[in-house]
């Protein structure tokens, strides 16, 4: 009976630590970043992707909550093909040639909180045991997944608080999303590669090639209503792949 109350105590106090842990490292966390908000009025970065053997280059253009990206896409058989999903702060859309403006509702939450990882985070979560990601020592934060917050769990910097790794299930798999190789631009950490892993299997990688902030983007940029959908040119698609089947 002794050591079943020992084993009571100890697993009281132990619950009681992590949520005593947790109330204190969200608003530190929040702080943090709302600090950095209010110095980054938005942002553009160039990216290179490669996705299951699949290489795609994209800019994304941040503002405040908005989100712009144009991917150039390979389509085998078709060249390439330009795309542009845009995050109005409300709903999100996609532009291609061949569809138009088309609206994601399934995405438009998810895209909005994109790197805004903090404002989902509330002191619901829970502390695991530390670990270490990369050589960094970093806390384990578990959450409960939401349209927010896709993940449910989160490796941070114990020092920077910087998100180190995401995990996540997606359609019945592990997702997990691992930031490296941080570089400072105007005081925000950007991971300069992010590696994704399905199931423990690596499945791509994404370098972020430049980066520029508080270049003062415009509004229209993110307006649905003020994007022109591209024409659909089927022939100058054609004319294109026929180049780069003579170039190989």
């Amino acid at each position: 009976m002794k050591k079943l109350l020992m084993f009571l105590v100890m697993v009281l106090l132990a619950q009681t630590a992590s949520a005593a842990d947790i109330a204190g490292l969200v608003p530190k966390i929040k702080s943090k970043y709302a600090a950095l908000d209010s110095q980054i009025h938005d942002a553009v970065m160039e990216q290179q992707m490669v996705m299951q053997g699949m290489a795609t280059s994209s800019k994304m253009m941040k503002k405040g909550k908005k989100m712009r990206v144009e991917s150039t896409i390979p389509v085998e058989g078709m060249g390439q093909m330009k795309t542009t999903m845009i995050f109005d702060g409300e709903n999100s859309w996609m532009i291609a040639p061949m569809q138009g403006k088309v609206r994601l509702p399934g995405v438009s939450k998810e895209m909005g909180s994109y790197g805004d990882w903090w404002d989902s985070l509330t002191e619901s979560a829970t502390l695991a045991e530390d670990e270490k990601v990369s050589g960094r020592d970093a806390y384990v934060i578990l959450t409960s997944p939401s349209p927010e917050m896709p993940f449910t769990k989160l490796w941070v910097d114990k020092k920077q608080l910087l998100l180190l790794q995401a995990e996540g299930m997606d359609s019945g798999k592990t997702m997990r999303w691992t930031y490296l190789e941080f570089k400072n631009v105007e005081g925000w950490d950007i991971p300069q590669k992010t590696e994704f892993f399905e199931n423990g299997m690596s499945t791509g990688t994404v370098t972020v090639t430049d980066v520029k902030v508080n270049t003062g983007l415009s509004d229209d940029l993110f307006d649905i209503d003020k994007v022109e959908a591209p024409a659909f040119d089927m022939q100058a698609m054609m004319q294109q792949a026929m180049q780069q089947t003579e170039e190989q």
